[in-house]
């Protein structure tokens, strides 16, 4: 209990540092990436560890009809999210954790905006396990994080520039944790902000899909098919 609250007084100090720092280019990028998702303005969206409310003031401005929640540790994060978003009658925020969110909705998208890497190693799986009864049959689950080997060469080069948690997470980990709440990996792209070098990954995941049967392609369009590849590989 002792940790969580050094935990929390940790994020309680750096939301106000964040919140001097504003919307960033990482913030619009996660957004415009959503869109691209297939949010609308309709959609359903569940925003974890929200931190001082940068994406949800973005979310807010193209989720019109729909809700958006969020959620953050910190008490003073909560409390700046809301000054941001306080005339949007469609947004509801409050302080949780991860293990200790409830709801009674379902959602179309669940957000993890720089969120894993700050959670302890031993709860990751519990925690993603946890969120992910919340979640629509097509739902989506995207998460940013800091790709490992930037992480790694912060620990070793700019220590001061890291969290009180902040673990280099490989997309392989998170594979498995999804995995075994029935969700598979549908999106994954290293890219670049800040650095030459890529520095985030974005990672999408949706539930795995039952079939109820398997359907056979029509033989032409199978032959069609078979003539375009041997084509280009000729011309190649």
């Amino acid at each position: 209990m002792s940790e969580n609250k050094e935990i929390e007084h940790f994020y309680d100090g750096f939301s106000k540092q964040q919140d001097k720092v504003g919307i960033n280019i990482r913030h619009y990028s996660i957004v415009n990436k959503l869109i691209g998702l297939g949010m609308k303005s309709s959609s359903n969206v569940l925003e974890a560890g929200c931190g001082v409310g940068t994406i949800t003031q973005l979310l807010a401005a193209k989720i019109k009809s729909g809700k958006i929640t969020a959620f953050d540790l910190s008490p003073e994060g909560v409390e700046i999210t809301k000054s941001r978003v306080k005339n949007q009658k469609n947004i509801r925020v409050f302080k949780s954790d991860l293990l200790g969110f409830q709801s009674d909705e379902l959602f179309d998208f669940i957000v993890f905006a720089d969120v894993l890497e700050h959670i302890p190693s031993d709860e990751l799986m519990h925690s993603v396990q946890h969120i992910m009864k919340f979640t629509k049959q097509e739902a989506k689950i995207v998460i940013n994080i800091p790709d490992p080997a930037m992480n790694d060469y912060l620990r070793n080069n700019h220590p001061d520039k890291l969290q009180i948690i902040d673990n280099s997470v490989f997309a392989e980990d998170l594979m498995l944790a999804f995995a075994n709440s029935g969700f598979r990996l549908v999106k994954f792209e290293r890219y670049s902000l800040h650095h030459l070098e890529a520095d985030y990954n974005f990672i999408v995941m949706q539930k795995r899909p039952a079939y109820k049967a398997m359907n056979d392609k029509k033989p032409l369009s199978i032959i069609l098919k078979k003539t375009f590849e041997r084509i280009k590989y000729l011309i190649s």
